[in-house]
C-alpha cells in the first residue's frame, strides 16, 4: 500500500472515531437530545389508601368516597397526551417508562398516594442488597418512624436499584366530583439515558380504567428542571387555596354512575339524582370483598431535556388538553352552576312523576273499559270487540308496570287481563 493511501485510510479511520465519539457524547452531555435512549431497567407503581410521605404529619382529613362522574374528557386528555409523546418522538426516541397496577377497590373507593418508581427489583452483583426506601424521602429523623409506617400501606416489594421515584398524592374536588394529582416529591437518581448528571423534566402521566367502562379517567403534570442526583425537598399544599402550586388538570372519576331512584343512569337526566355517599376511610386498595371494583392504573413517566423538542412537547400536552378538561368539567365544579343543575333535577324528578302516572291511568281506564264495556254478543262482532279490548287492557297493564320499575314504584298489577275473544270473566280484575 502506498504511503498516499495509507494516509487517507488513517484519514478515514480517525474522523469515523471522531464521528462514534461525537454520537457518544450525544447520549450522555446535557442539553443533547439523542436520536435513542438506553432503556434499562423496570417501573412499577405502588397504591395505599394512607397518607403519602410527605403529607403533613398531623393527621389530615378522611379521603373520601368519589361521586362517580365520567367526563368524556378523560379520554380526550389521555389521546391527546398520546399523540403527543407520538408526534415529539419522530424526531428521536423520548425516553419514558411505563407501569401498571391491578386493584380490587371498594365501590367508589380512591387509593390517596401513589409511588411510581423505576429501577432494578431483583438483587445482582453490582445492587446485591435491598435499597434502605426511608432515606430516599429525604425527611427528618423525627419522621422516619411515621415514614416506615406509612410506606408498608404500599405493600412494596424490595427494591434493589432507584432510577426515579415520583410520590403522587390524589386529591378530590370540594363536591367530590372531580380528582387531581400533585407530584410531592421527585427525584432522578439515574436519567433513562443512564446519564447521572444534568437536569430532566418529567411528564407524569396517570389514568385509571375500571373493568367494563368504556372510557379511562385520568391527566397528567409536567415536573420540570430536576437535577440528576439531587433530591428536592417536597412540596407543601397552599393551606389558603388548598391546592398545591403544581399538580394535574382535574379528571373525572373512573367508578360508575349507579341508577338513581328516578331510573336514570345518570344524575340530572330523568328521576331524582343519587344522594352523594358519605366519606369514608378506606383501609386497602386490594379489597377481597364480592362487591369490589377492579381498576387497573396505569402511569406514564416520559423525560425530556431542556430542548426545544422537550419544551414542544409539554407545550402540546396542554394547548390541546387544558381548555376541553375545563370546559367538560366546568357544570361540576362551577358553584354558579349549582341551582340550575337543581332546577334541573327537580324539574326531571316532576316529569318522571308525570309519566309515571299517566301510564298507570291509562292502564285503569283500559282494564274498566274491556271489564264494564265490552260486548256481550256472542256473534263475529262481539268476539272482535272482547278481543281488541282484552289485548289494549293487556298491554297497558304491562306498561304500567313496566313503568313502576324504571321510577322504582310498587308493582300495580300482580294478575294480567287474558287476551281472549269469550265473555268478560266474573269478577273482572
Amino acid at each position: 500500500m502506498s504511503r498516499s493511501a495509507r494516509g487517507r485510510e488513517v484519514a478515514y479511520l480517525m474522523a469515523m472515531a471522531a464521528f462514534v465519539l461525537m454520537g457518544t457524547a450525544c447520549t450522555s452531555a446535557p442539553g443533547f437530545r439523542p436520536l435513542s435512549y438506553a432503556a434499562p431497567g423496570e417501573a412499577r407503581v405502588f397504591a395505599s389508601p394512607d397518607q403519602c410521605p410527605h403529607e403533613p404529619l398531623v393527621q389530615a382529613e378522611a379521603a373520601p368516597l368519589v361521586a362517580a362522574i365520567l367526563t368524556g374528557a378523560a379520554s380526550q386528555l389521555l389521546s391527546n397526551f398520546g399523540t403527543a409523546l407520538t408526534e415529539a418522538s419522530k424526531g428521536g426516541n423520548l425516553p419514558s417508562s411505563v407501569a401498571t397496577l391491578n386493584m380490587s377497590l371498594p365501590p367508589d373507593g380512591v387509593p390517596r398516594c401513589l409511588l411510581i418508581i423505576r429501577g432494578a427489583f431483583d438483587s445482582s452483583a453490582e445492587h446485591p442488597t435491598a435499597v434502605d426506601l426511608p432515606s430516599l424521602f429525604e425527611l427528618p429523623d423525627d419522621a422516619k418512624a411515621e415514614l416506615a409506617e406509612r410506606l408498608k400501606a404500599f405493600a412494596m416489594t424490595d427494591v434493589y436499584r432507584v432510577d426515579h421515584l415520583v410520590e403522587i398524592q390524589l386529591t378530590a374536588s370540594p363536591n367530590s366530583k372531580a380528582l387531581s394529582f400533585a407530584p410531592l416529591f421527585v427525584r432522578i437518581d439515574r436519567s433513562l439515558d443512564e446519564s447521572r448528571d444534568g437536569t430532566r423534566s418529567l411528564s407524569v402521566g396517570v389514568k385509571f380504567q375500571r373493568v367494563g367502562a368504556t372510557s379511562e379517567a385520568g391527566s397528567v403534570v409536567v415536573v420540570p428542571d430536576r437535577v440528576i442526583g439531587k433530591a428536592t425537598p417536597g412540596m407543601a399544599r397552599n393551606e389558603t387555596t388548598k391546592r398545591y402550586p403544581r399538580e394535574s388538570p382535574w379528571f373525572g372519576t373512573f367508578h360508575a354512575t349507579s341508577a338513581p331512584a328516578g331510573g336514570a343512569g345518570v344524575a340530572g337526566l330523568a328521576g331524582a339524582a343519587a344522594p352523594p355517599p358519605p366519606p369514608v376511610v378506606l383501609t386497602t386498595v386490594f379489597s377481597d370483598a364480592k362487591d369490589a371494583v377492579p381498576v387497573t392504573v396505569t402511569t406514564t413517566v416520559v423525560e425530556t431535556r431542556p430542548t426545544r423538542e422537550g419544551l414542544a412537547f409539554i407545550a402540546s400536552i396542554f394547548s390541546a388538553v387544558k381548555p376541553k378538561i375545563e370546559e367538560a368539567l366546568k357544570p361540576m365544579l362551577d358553584s354558579n352552576f349549582k341551582a340550575a343543575e337543581d332546577v334541573k333535577e327537580q324539574a326531571a324528578k316532576l316529569t318522571g312523576d308525570a309519566d309515571h302516572q299517566a301510564t298507570v291511568t291509562t292502564a285503569k281506564l283500559a282494564v274498566l273499559t274491556y271489564c264494564e264495556n265490552s260486548s256481550a254478543d256472542a256473534a263475529a262482532a262481539g268476539k272482535q270487540d272482547r278481543l281488541t279490548k282484552s289485548s289494549a287492557a293487556r298491554v297497558a297493564q304491562l306498561k304500567a308496570n313496566a313503568s313502576s320499575i324504571k321510577y322504582d314504584q310498587p308493582l300495580i298489577y300482580d294478575k294480567y287481563i287474558e287476551v281472549t275473544d269469550q265473555a268478560v270473566p266474573k269478577p273482572c280484575p
